[in-house]
């Protein structure tokens, strides 16, 4: 984690002196808050990422002359995070404008083609429309493989998630034969310490719980924790997910206190990173909810079912666990439905 710091600090160097040459409105200005966005966005400081790459188009907007591929950069990042926050409406509209963008550059443009492909079946994936995030992957996939060859890292990233659509999808063996497929190459072409190779193996570990193959899966979860915590440290949201997926190892093998051992670590991690309201806070929520519910123990399961209610709908703040929101502003219909077909359950449950 040292490199932060020193980063910033020679940023910190480089924007005092920009100012002083340059004002505050100056193309170069913008690439120095890009850069702070880009540290905060690695730091998993998303907020911060967020105000600085809004600073950095704000400028670019005022002063960057027929260079849109810049412009288009900074809607794709503003995009990352807003996905990343859980406000995928928000970005679903900077990722179309960052495929507008790009029709006006002309620069060599499959790379940003490919990427806008890929971020647009990010979000349909993350909302729940799998069919047609498949669609967007395999756009990107195939203007990737036809520019790149098949040992690249986008094409890597690309079969990465199409397996996590699969997965979705209920389609284990697609999902693995693509997982699979791109940690091959990550390993091949950036090492096995990289924070891409965690991701793979995180997501191989998911599939393989979900074929109760546990042992394979602890294994990958195991080399996911190692390298994330090397790379970020203990209190990443990538950390919180291979925390998570491990309490669920957990919950399949009924050795129910340390399944919430785990999610109780992820969840700490979560609401630093995020706050209450994320997808991902809801997740985890629902999963000690479902622990619980396996345990016999229904209100402490409904309890936890409302708390994953309330941090998916927005403005929904009702404790009382026979009120149900109205939905109107949802962060994860995935998770949402889990949410209400396990209370609906627990509360039948509990009344038998």
């Amino acid at each position: 984690m040292s490199q932060y710091p020193k980063a910033i600090e020679i940023l910190d160097q480089g924007m005092d002196i920009g100012l002083d040459k340059l004002g505050n409105e100056h193309k170069i200005i913008a690439g120095l808050y890009n850069e702070y966005g880009s540290i905060n966005k690695y730091k998993g400081q998303y907020d911060l990422a967020l105000k600085y790459y809004h600073l950095s188009l704000d400028i670019r907007l005022k002063v960057v002359d027929n260079d849109f591929s810049v412009i288009a950069a900074s809607y794709n990042n503003l995009g990352i995070i807003y996905k990343i926050k859980g406000d995928y409406d928000q970005a679903m509209e900077y990722y179309r404008k960052f495929m507008k963008a790009l029709q006006e550059t002309t620069v060599n443009d499959y790379p940003y083609k490919a990427a806008a492909y890929n971020n647009l079946g990010e979000v349909y994936r993350l909302k729940g429309d799998y069919d047609l995030a498949l669609t967007y992957y395999q756009l990107s996939m195939n203007i990737c493989l036809k520019a790149l060859g098949k040992d690249h890292f986008l094409v890597a990233g690309s079969y990465n998630n199409i397996g996590l659509a699969y997965d979705e999808k209920g389609d284990y063996d697609y999902a693995l034969e693509y997982l699979q497929q791109s940690l091959d190459i990550r390993l091949l072409i950036i090492g096995n310490e990289h924070p891409d190779v965690a991701v793979s193996y995180n997501n191989l570990g998911v599939i393989y719980v979900k074929q109760r193959n546990y042992e394979k899966g602890m294994d990958c979860y195991n080399r996911s924790l190692v390298i994330n915590i090397k790379a970020f440290g203990e209190q990443h949201p990538d950390v919180a997910m291979t925390y998570t997926n491990i309490g669920n190892v957990f919950i399949a093998k009924k050795d129910f206190d340390k399944a919430v051992m785990f999610q109780e670590k992820a969840l700490k991690i979560y609401i630093n990173a995020f706050g209450d309201f994320h997808p991902l806070v809801g997740t985890v929520y629902n999963s000690t909810g479902n622990i619980y519910f396996e345990k016999e123990d229904q209100i402490k399961a409904l309890g936890y079912y409302q708390l994953a209610l309330i941090s998916q709908v927005r403005d929904f703040t009702e404790y009382n666990i026979y009120i149900n929101p109205t939905i109107e502003v949802v962060n994860s219909k995935t998770v949402l439905l889990s949410t209400l077909v396990g209370k609906a359950e627990a509360l039948e449950r509990l009344w038998l």
